[in-house]
C-alpha cells in the first residue's frame, strides 16, 4: 500500500477467549490505540457441563466494537479474528444456529473419543492431524450430537468453529485457518484439506465442513448488516485469524526457531515454531508434543500445555471463594510449602486428578498459593526438556517470551527463568492474541509485507527476568522430587474413587 493509504489507518483485533472477549484498535507501529473487553458468555451447567451460544457470542462482540468512539472505527482498515479452538456450532439449511456448541473444556465427549480409538490408533491420529486423541477436539462433539440429538443433527447442514461463526456473521462466508482445522482431529494437516479416511470412517459429509484456508488472507468485506450491527465501515476488510495461542505467537515474534512462547491464559500454552516439522515429527510425538499449522505462512509450531489458569480459576474461586486474582500476584513466595501435582483439569500424560502432598497445620493460603505455582514452573520445564530433546540439542539461548493473565505474576515469571534456566521477556504489548490477530490483518490487507515484517516493525520488550542462580538451584532439586511424585501418583491413582 501507498504511504498515504497507510497515513492514519487502524488495526483491529479480536480475541473471543474463554474467559473474556477481547477488542484491540492498534496503529501500524503496533501501539495500542484502544482495548476494551468483557466477560465471554458461557453458560455453566449444574451438571458440570459447559457450553457457548453462538448468538450470545456475537451479540456481545458487535456490541463490544461499537462501543469505541466513532473516530477510531471509523479508521479501522482491516480486522481478524483469534479465538478459542474445538467448539463447533450446529447451522441448519438457512444458516441458523440449531444449538450451543460444547465448550472446549467439557469432558462429556470422553465416551466418542473412545469410539474413535476404536477405529484409529492413537498414533496414526496424531500423524494425520497433528493432535493425539482427547475428548477435546471437535470431531467428538459432532459425533456427540449425532448420538445425542440425532433428529438435530439431522438437520445440521454446516459446522461451524467459534471464529468461523463470527467470520459468518462479518461476511457471510464459510471457512476455517488452517491453525483451527488443526484443532478438530479430522485435518489432514500435511494435506491441508479434511482429512478422508477420518470424515469417511465417521460418515461426516464433508459439504458440511468450512473450506480450510490459510491465516492472513483477504476473504472479503462487511455485510451492511454486520457494518449496521458493529459500527465499522463497510469497507472494512475482513482477514483470516488462527488459534488464540498460535496468533499470540505472532504478536510475541515466535515465528521461527531460537524462541519460546509461554501463552499463559485459561490453558498455558507452551509453544515452538519450526520450518523442520517432517523431521522433527517422530521425536515430537514421543515427546506428547502436538503439531500445528502455524499462523505464520507454510509454518509449523510444536505445542503443549498445562490447564494453569483453569488452575487458578479453581483456587480463587472454588477454595478461597474470592473473585478478585490480586491475591496471587501479591503472594510472596513461601520455601516451606506442599507438593502440588496439578491435572484437577486432566493432563497431556494421562493422570486426571490432582493431589496435594505433605500438607502441614502451618501451612496457609499463599503456602497453597506457592505451591500450586512451583508446579506449573514444574510442568513447564517437563515441556521445555521435551523441546530439546526433539530438537536434539540443549537450546539455552532461547529466550523464552510470556504473555496473557501469567505475564502479569512477577514470582511466576522470575521462578520459570530461575528452573528454566533461560531469559524470561515480557513483550511490552501483553494482550497479544488481540496484537497477533491485528497483525494478521495488517498483512492480509497489505501493510505488512509478511510476518517477518510485522513483528520487526511492532515488537518491543516491556521486562527482562534472567536466572537466579541460587533459586535456580533450590528448585532443580525439587523438581527431581516432584518428577518422581508423579510417577508414584500415577500408581495411585487408580485406586482413588471417581
Amino acid at each position: 500500500m501507498h504511504a498515504c493509504t497507510k497515513r492514519g489507518s487502524y488495526l483491529l483485533g479480536i480475541d473471543t477467549g474463554t474467559t473474556y472477549t477481547k477488542v484491540g484498535i492498534f496503529n501500524l507501529q503496533g501501539r495500542k490505540i484502544a482495548l476494551k473487553k468483557s466477560p465471554t458468555p458461557l453458560l455453566l451447567k449444574p451438571s458440570g457441563r459447559a457450553e457457548f451460544n453462538p448468538d450470545a457470542i456475537w451479540k456481545n462482540l458487535s456490541h463490544l466494537i461499537k462501543s469505541f468512539p466513532s473516530k477510531h472505527l471509523d479508521k479501522v482498515k482491516a480486522l481478524s479474528i483469534s479465538s478459542f479452538a474445538e467448539t463447533v456450532y450446529p447451522l441448519d439449511a438457512k444458516r441458523k444456529p440449531l444449538d450451543n456448541g460444547i465448550a472446549w473444556f467439557d469432558k462429556r465427549t470422553t465416551p466418542q473419543v473412545e469410539e474413535v480409538k476404536r477405529f484409529f490408533d492413537g498414533i496414526t491420529i496424531r500423524r494425520i492431524t497433528g493432535v493425539f486423541p482427547s475428548w477435546v477436539y471437535s470431531l467428538n462433539k459432532i459425533l456427540w450430537f449425532r448420538e445425542k440429538k440425532p433428529n438435530l443433527y439431522e438437520k445440521t447442514k454446516l459446522w461451524l468453529d467459534n471464529s468461523g461463526y463470527i467470520i459468518f456473521k462479518l461476511t457471510g462466508e464459510k471457512i476455517i485457518d488452517y491453525s483451527l482445522a488443526c484443532r478438530t482431529m479430522m485435518f489432514d494437516l500435511w494435506q491441508k484439506k479434511w482429512s478422508k479416511d477420518i470424515i469417511e470412517k465417521f460418515h461426516i459429509d464433508p459439504a458440511t465442513l468450512p473450506e480450510p484456508v490459510p491465516s492472513g488472507i483477504s476473504i472479503g468485506r462487511l455485510t451492511k448488516k454486520a457494518s449496521e450491527e458493529t459500527g465499522l465501515n463497510r469497507k472494512t476488510l475482513v482477514i483470516t485469524g488462527g488459534h488464540d495461542h498460535v496468533c499470540a505467537a505472532l504478536s510475541a515474534g515466535v515465528i521461527r526457531e531460537g524462541k519460546i512462547l509461554d501463552s499463559a491464559g485459561s490453558a498455558e500454552c507452551i509453544l515452538i515454531a519450526t520450518d523442520e516439522a517432517r523431521e522433527k515429527d517422530e521425536p515430537a510425538i514421543r515427546e506428547n508434543l502436538t503439531l500445528a499449522r502455524h499462523v505464520a505462512k507454510d509454518r509449523f509450531c510444536f505445542l503443549t500445555g498445562v490447564y494453569s489458569g483453569l488452575l487458578f480459576n479453581w483456587l480463587i474461586h472454588t477454595l478461597f471463594q474470592q473473585k478478585s486474582y490480586k491475591i496471587i500476584n501479591k503472594t510472596k513466595f513461601k520455601e516451606k510449602h506442599p507438593l502440588f501435582i496439578p491435572y484437577i483439569a486432566g493432563s497431556r500424560v494421562g493422570i486426571m486428578s490432582g493431589a496435594i502432598l505433605g500438607l502441614k497445620e502451618f501451612h496457609n493460603r499463599e503456602s497453597i498459593i506457592s505451591s500450586i505455582m512451583e508446579s506449573i514452573t514444574f510442568e513447564v520445564r517437563k515441556i521445555v526438556d521435551g523441546i530439546e530433546k526433539v530438537m536434539g540439542k540443549p537450546i539455552p539461548s532461547w529466550r523464552v517470551r510470556v504473555v496473557g493473565g501469567g505475564a502479569k505474576n512477577k514470582l511466576l515469571l522470575q521462578l520459570k527463568a530461575s528452573l528454566l534456566e533461560k531469559v524470561v521477556e515480557v513483550p511490552v504489548i501483553r494482550e497479544a492474541t488481540c496484537h497477533g490477530a491485528a497483525l494478521l490483518a495488517g498483512i492480509g490487507a497489505g501493510f505488512y509485507k509478511d510476518e517477518t515484517d510485522a513483528v520487526e516493525k511492532t515488537f518491543r520488550v516491556s521486562e527482562i527476568y534472567n536466572p537466579d542462580p541460587e533459586l535456580s538451584k533450590k528448585l532443580k532439586e525439587k523438581y527431581s522430587i516432584y518428577c518422581r511424585m508423579v510417577e508414584k501418583y500415577r500408581e495411585i491413582e487408580k485406586f482413588l474413587p471417581e
